[in-house]
Formats: structure tokens, sequence, C-alpha cells
């Protein structure tokens, strides 16, 4: 079943956005967990640390480059 999202966005309670201070990360830090369920066998994770994506980052960069007020998800 097909649904729009937009609708059902309004009638989610809306939170105030607090904002956070930054905080100091190491490159080898996990930055989140990737799962697959692959092409057999049980479902497996892959961790990806804040330096695999500083060094995508980069990579795009190289094809793609950044301007002020672009943003990197």
């Amino acid at each position: 079943v097909a649904v729009d999202w937009e609708p059902a966005l309004a009638d989610l309670p809306s939170a105030p956005a607090r904002p956070r201070a930054p905080v100091a990360l190491e490159r080898d830090a996990p930055a989140t967990i990737v799962y697959s369920s692959g092409t057999g066998g049980r479902p497996k994770g892959c961790v990806l640390t804040h330096g695999n994506y500083l060094s995508q980052l980069a990579a795009l960069a190289t094809l793609h480059p950044l301007e002020p007020g672009d943003a990197y998800l």
C-alpha cells in the first residue's frame, strides 16, 4: 500500500529543535552500522567509522567540488 508521506508527517507531534554543542570524535570512532541481508545466510553488519565518511567526502569532493552552503549527508 502506497501512502503519501506529507499528510502522515502532519499527524506527528512536533518537538522543538535543540541545538547541540559540537563533539570531537576520533576518525576510528564508529559512525554507523550498515546491515545487509546479503545473498544468503544471516544478515550481516558492517561498522563504518567517521574516517570512512571523511574519506568518502574527500573522494566525492574531487568529482563534485563543494561550495559554501552545500550539505553532505
